[in-house]
């Protein structure tokens, strides 16, 4: 090694001895190789996809995922939009008197703590249906967090019931026929007249939060084109072309379906 590439010796301090100074030679073993962070070395082989490997997973795995994301938040969007609770198994239990007129009456199982969850929603109704054979009727009370839109009565013993809306009937006179229903705890009574075809359903449906909901399904749409655009700007940015191009394919597909839908939906087909 010539004298000038020797590396200068350092003192560590005190009296200038030979015990106290670091001295060493220049290893060139590693010349023209260059090291990252994680001692990485740019001159090692490292995999890499091939072109059309990256061109499928743009065109058919980003799809995919991309579906299966906005599939779940739409549905996630629909159940705390659409809410039901519901009953399909009635129980016959004592006569009441109403009007002085005896009512028979059905009993309902609904989900526990029901009288805290019914009519505290901005909207909701209450179904009742009948269906022996082949006479059937539905009867509907509807309401919001201020209570429901229709009249009550008190029966013999005090109670407070809701007179429903009779919705359709196939007897020939329908008007005659008249519904009352009570919800106690976990119940929903029905009082019917005797020669009324007994109910087999109660169901109860809520509207879920409407801000929520609808955040959800915007961003169950939104997540197509910001795909599109993300990902076709990563693919090019990275040099990763090819998987620009499978996610451009597919996107001009879908716009394209897009448009055709809106024009056939406005101009009437």
């Amino acid at each position: 090694m010539p004298p000038s590439d020797a590396p200068p010796s350092i003192f560590l301090g005190g009296p200038a001895n030979t015990e106290n100074i670091l001295s060493g030679n220049v290893n060139t073993g590693s010349e023209g190789k260059e090291y990252g962070f994680w001692g990485e070395n740019e001159n090692a082989e490292s995999f890499r996809l091939p072109s059309w490997a990256w061109f499928l997973t743009g065109l058919i795995l980003v799809p995919l995922l991309v579906g299966t994301v906005s599939a779940l938040l739409g549905a996630i969007a629909e159940s705390d939009y659409n809410n039901e609770e519901y009953s399909e198994s009635p129980v016959s239990v004592q006569d009441v008197t109403i009007d002085e007129e005896v009512y028979v009456v059905d009993e309902f199982f609904m989900a526990p703590n029901f009288d805290e969850l019914f009519a505290t929603q901005t909207y909701w109704d209450l179904v009742i249906e009948a269906d022996v054979d082949g006479d059937d009727w539905s009867a509907t009370i509807i309401g919001d967090d201020a209570g429901f839109n229709g009249g009550t009565i008190l029966d013999d013993g005090g109670l407070v019931w809701m007179e429903a809306d009779l919705n359709n009937y196939d007897s020939d006179s329908p008007s005659e026929h008249v519904v009352f229903v009570r919800v106690e705890g976990d119940h929903v009574f029905v009082a019917t007249q005797s020669d009324t075809p007994p109910p087999v359903f109660v169901g109860y449906w809520w509207e879920g939060s409407e801000q929520g909901s609808e955040a959800l399904f915007m961003a169950s749409c939104l997540i197509w084109p910001v795909s599109i655009f993300g990902g076709t700007t990563w693919g090019l940015t990275t040099n990763r072309k090819h998987f620009a191009y499978g996610i451009l394919s597919w996107g001009v597909v879908a716009f394209i379906a897009t448009v055709l839908f809106f024009i056939a939906w406005f101009i009437g087909f």
